[in-house]
C-alpha cells in the first residue's frame, strides 16, 4: 500500500511539474482580463462571477 501511494504521489508531482507551463498561461489570461475589467469599472465581485460562467478559453 504504500509503495502504491508513494508511486500515486510521484505521478502526482511530475503532472503538477508539467502543469507549470499551463498554469501561466491561464496566469497572465486572467490577469489580462482582471485589467480589463477594472478599466471597464467592472467590479471584483462581478469580474469574479463573469470569469466563473464564461468559457473564453480555447481549452
Amino acid at each position: 500500500m504504500k509503495r502504491s501511494f508513494l508511486r500515486n504521489l510521484s505521478l502526482f508531482i511530475r503532472g503538477m511539474y508539467a502543469g507549470i507551463p499551463i498554469g501561466l498561461g491561464y496566469f497572465a489570461v486572467s490577469f489580462a482580463f482582471g485589467i480589463q475589467a477594472r478599466a471597464a469599472g467592472i467590479s471584483a465581485f462581478k469580474a469574479f462571477c463573469l470569469s466563473g460562467t464564461n468559457l473564453t478559453s480555447a481549452g
